[in-house]
């Protein structure tokens, strides 16, 4: 854990900013597909993802 600890700190804070980026946007993808206010239709529509409403 330490090292690990140790390797975050050294880690620039630009990319610390771009991984929780990438991952705010994960989780609020995943949370949207989800609930189903994003609906995945390929076969329907032709893109994705479709914005239900």
């Amino acid at each position: 854990m330490d090292r690990l600890r140790s390797e975050w700190a050294n880690t620039s804070t630009k990319s610390r900013i771009v991984l929780g980026v990438i991952l705010g946007v994960v989780i609020v993808f995943a949370a949207l597909s989800l609930t189903g206010v994003v609906d995945f239709a390929p076969v329907q529509t032709g893109v994705t993802p479709v914005h239900k409403g």
